[in-house]
């Protein structure tokens, strides 16, 4: 594929990546960044995170592939004059605390994919049976749920520290950390609980709490609002509805959209009965907003995108401590019999099959010890470690996911289940709780799969982590 530097342009960038647009053909490109002082002191190989897409094309995309979801990148090799000519311009459209920060030009790779916001309309247009609205724009929003993780505490631990995710340590942390930095209240567990009520309290978390988690775009452009200010961002949404009953309930109708849409089912894959979990720092009965009705029904058949990452998120079942001791126990026993480095490798090359049986939702990777016939030997040991392994490993992959919900008005449609061909069958059509239907698609992105050697540093992260909590949160003693 050869591409023109001249057809991109700057869109919005992170603490790790650059992404720019392609108007023309609806295209976003992902670039790795590097700070300014790091770019010639590191030798690291970061083309190694854009080779690990055989390995998203291979299981995890194989995976998704019965799913209801957008999701795929695709690799292409760059060319260092293609590099030269983006970093010219690159700073004339960012932000000034990112212009220390440069394109990483020794990586040759980058992803291309779909630009989601739009996908709704580029897929559908062509040949729906109902009309799309010529005057309402495509409403999209991007999302971050974060993990819900909850790790594993000791006995001793303050009792205020257990049962809560990794999210929502982290904030009780920085909050003790640094007491005048703003902190959101948003916890994961709202929004994975699958209940109206909690998930719009989430999504309105997430609007007024400071960290960027939450980005909503009107055809494209983002919506501008203060942080904290909920208000601000509803009236902005004004445009958007205001037809059929929705007029002074926009805001409403808006979360009743994105619940409507994260409620949807995406896949018919058996997954585990995943456990409601509380708000980690709010109160059982405290509320989001007043008036708040439940016009999306809880009840849905099949699982929805909320439910298939949880349950993927939980194949993470094990304490930190354990991943580590298995991983050393299988580097140590792959050191002693290199013959079975192929079977039990965590990095290339990978044996696929043996990465897809771990998918496998229903198995309990821990008590399966036999292997072809084998009673449990030191070999079918290490095989059901390994899987233990892979599913932390691919639990991580959704672990920092990010989510697209693109929405456009359906003029034609008069009921939810009304049938929608000439689409493809990755979108729904959802209600807005006033009467307005709207045609409706998912993508997941950020799906990179980490080295096997992170496996320590995270153990190492989640030690200190937990080490600082228990000091910070330690009761006094009285004197």
């Amino acid at each position: 594929m050869h591409m023109h530097a001249s057809d991109w342009e700057y869109r919005i960038e992170g603490n790790n990546h650059i992404i720019f647009s392609n108007s023309a053909t609806g295209s976003l490109l992902r670039l790795p960044k590097i700070s300014k002082r790091k770019r010639w002191s590191e030798k690291i190989d970061r083309n190694g995170q854009f080779m690990e897409i055989e390995f998203l094309e291979s299981v995890i995309y194989k995976m998704l592939e019965k799913c209801k979801i957008h999701f795929k990148s695709e690799k292409v090799t760059l060319s260092q004059n293609f590099f030269d000519e983006l970093a010219l311009t690159l700073n004339e459209k960012r932000p000034k605390r990112f212009w220390d920060d440069v394109l990483d030009d020794r990586c040759t790779y980058g992803l291309i994919m779909p630009n989601f916001c739009d996908r709704v309309v580029h897929a559908l247009l062509p040949s729906i049976k109902y009309p799309l609205s010529t005057t309402a724009p495509v409403i999209s929003i991007e999302i971050r749920p974060k993990s819900c993780y909850v790790p594993h505490f000791v006995d001793s631990a303050p009792s205020g520290l257990r049962n809560k995710c990794h999210y929502c340590l982290m904030r009780m942390y920085v909050e003790k950390s640094n007491p005048s930095l703003p902190q959101t209240l948003y916890c994961p567990n709202d929004l994975y609980s699958n209940d109206t009520r909690r998930m719009k309290r989430a999504l309105c978390d997430l609007i007024r709490g400071p960290k960027r988690y939450f980005i909503a775009r009107i055809s494209d452009e983002p919506i501008e609002f203060v942080k904290g200010d909920s208000p601000k961002f509803a009236s902005n949404l004004a445009s958007l509805f205001g037809a059929n009953g929705s007029r002074g309930n926009e805001f409403e109708a808006f979360l009743n959209l994105v619940c409507a849409s994260l409620q949807a089912p995406v896949t018919q894959h058996p997954l585990p009965q995943n456990q409601t979990k509380p708000h980690c720092r709010r109160p059982a009965d405290a509320t989001c907003t007043p008036n708040i009705h439940r016009d999306v029904t809880d009840d849905v058949t099949g699982a929805n995108v909320m439910q298939m990452l949880a349950s993927i998120q939980n194949m993470r079942d094990v304490p930190m401590s354990e991943v580590m001791k298995a991983d050393e126990r299988v580097r140590d026993y792959t050191d002693r019999h290199p013959g079975d480095r192929e079977l039990l490798s965590l990095d290339f090359p990978y044996c696929i099959d043996n990465w897809r049986s771990a998918l496998e939702f229903e198995q309990e990777p821990r008590n399966k010890y036999p292997l072809d016939g084998e009673q449990r030997t030191e070999r079918s040991e290490m095989v059901a470690l390994v899987t233990r392994l892979r599913r932390f490993i691919i639990s991580r992959i959704f672990s920092c996911c990010s989510l697209i919900v693109s929405m456009h008005r359906l003029p034609g449609v008069k009921r939810c289940d009304e049938d929608f061909p000439g689409g493809d069958d990755k979108s729904f059509v959802i209600e807005d709780g006033f009467g307005n239907f709207y045609l409706s698609s998912i993508a997941i992105l950020d799906l990179y799969k980490d080295p096997p050697n992170q496996i320590a540093k995270y153990y190492e992260n989640e030690q200190q982590l937990t080490l600082h909590l228990c000091q910070r949160f330690k009761p006094s003693n009285p004197t």
